[in-house]
């Protein structure tokens, strides 16, 4: 009967010693899935970090953009503003010239009058 329980209890051993062996094999194997999804999430964690990155670059590109359409605009409407003055200038000088010339078409009118009265005088 001895050897009976001595066998039983070498049995029952080697059943834990088993079992003992499967817990170890599923622990490690549940230490490696979780490496693996720490480093999974670390790679997207730097995935995450270089869009980041991407979209304020895009972000600061846009808003130098914005602000170089504005001083573009800005100097489209000052050049608008001194080519209206300049043409308004250029009218001005015309209007001066044309009545200039008007002056000088009547005096050149005075001035055949008074030749053509020397001639019959």
């Amino acid at each position: 009967m001895r050897d009976e329980v001595e066998e039983l209890r070498d049995e029952e051993r080697d059943e834990v010693d088993e079992a003992r062996d499967e817990v170890q094999e599923v622990r490690d194997e549940v230490r490696d899935d979780v490496e693996e999804v720490r480093d999974d999430v670390e790679e997207v964690r730097i995935d995450v970090e270089e869009v980041r990155n991407d979209v304020e670059e895009v972000r600061d590109d846009v808003e130098e953009v914005r602000d170089e359409v504005e001083e573009v605009r800005d100097d489209v409407e000052e050049v608008r503003d001194e080519m209206r003055n300049d043409v308004e200038e250029v009218r001005d000088d015309v209007e001066e010239v044309r009545d200039e010339v008007e002056e000088v078409r009547g005096d050149v009118e005075e001035v055949r009058d008074e030749v053509d009265e020397v001639k019959d005088g």
